[in-house]
């Protein structure tokens, strides 16, 4: 049985989204939610991001 989970108000992306979001490296993103400078969560190999924390830590308003 799958579990769902509803995820609202929130901006979830990829390691690849947060990168180009940030001006960085996929790999210095992955660093930077290894290490949890950056909010993000783990699912298997994959980490999904709050691209509005970061949207917020950089000043950046709306997004999508």
């Amino acid at each position: 049985m799958r579990r769902k989970y509803e995820i609202t108000n929130k901006s979830i992306g990829s390691v690849k989204d947060a990168a180009e979001l940030m001006g960085i490296s996929t790999r210095h993103v992955n660093n930077l939610c290894k290490d949890g400078t950056l909010k993000a969560a783990r699912f298997g190999r994959v980490w999904r991001v709050n691209l509005d924390e970061i949207r917020k830590q950089l000043g950046i308003q709306g997004g999508y």
